[in-house]
């Protein structure tokens, strides 16, 4: 059984006799499967947690009840593919095309629409209470935390649970984020620096002092 690419290059031969053991057996292997036509596979319970399948074709492909946790399917063309039942738990979409509802729903836990409320952890241990607009766009990747174009800063609290009047970014020194300023609004610094305006996914419960953000 041959898995091969988009230009039609084998890029993995095994003498199993479907492409879900071939598959599997591949994934096993640590065989690089980046832009792999699995179009119409049959893949129904497949074990492919941790796979990369970075821009591979899914289109159309049986991936019911299939385990995908891990998996890398950024880029990954999902057009018309059948994910009832499937583990998407930690598998990375960003950029994946035509998404199931079906995935998107065991995938996204920040508001659609509306307003919200993200905490962002700072240098130092400080926490910054963000308020996210109606109109700011907003998404997020596998993991719990999400991105937004625009926010506001509410409060910031050090480690201790105290308020203070600032804090600054664990990724970009240069950017501070101050008590009742808007902390980003453009879009272009949203789709090429990202990690400027991420944020923990929203939780009601958690302590602004919490250490597990």
């Amino acid at each position: 059984m041959e898995i091969k690419n988009i230009y039609d290059a084998v890029i993995f031969f095994s003498a199993a006799l479907t492409i879900k053991d071939a598959l599997t057996e591949a994934i096993k292997a640590k065989t690089d499967l980046r832009g792999a036509n699995l179009s119409g596979a049959y893949l129904s319970g497949a074990d492919l947690r941790g796979a990369d399948l970075y821009g591979a074709y899914l289109s159309c492909a049986d991936l019911s009840c299939a385990n995908l946790s891990g998996a890398d399917l950024r880029g990954a063309d999902l057009y018309g593919a059948y994910l009832s039942g499937a583990d998407l738990r930690g598998a990375n979409l960003s950029g994946a095309e035509d998404i199931p509802a079906i995935a998107l729903a065991q995938i996204q836990f920040i508001p659609t629409e509306g307003a919200f409320t993200g905490w962002k952890k700072c240098r130092n241990g400080a926490i910054v209470k963000l308020g996210i607009s109606t109109s700011a766009k907003r998404s997020h990747g596998s993991g719990r935390k999400c991105r937004c174009s625009e926010a506001k800063c509410l409060a910031i609290f050090d480690r201790n649970g105290n308020a203070i009047a600032d804090a600054t970014s664990e990724y970009d020194t240069s950017f501070v984020y101050r008590v009742g300023k808007m902390a980003g609004s453009c879009q272009a610094h949203w789709i090429q620096s990202p990690t400027r305006y991420r944020i923990p996914c929203p939780d009601g419960n958690r302590k602004p002092h919490s250490s597990s953000v």
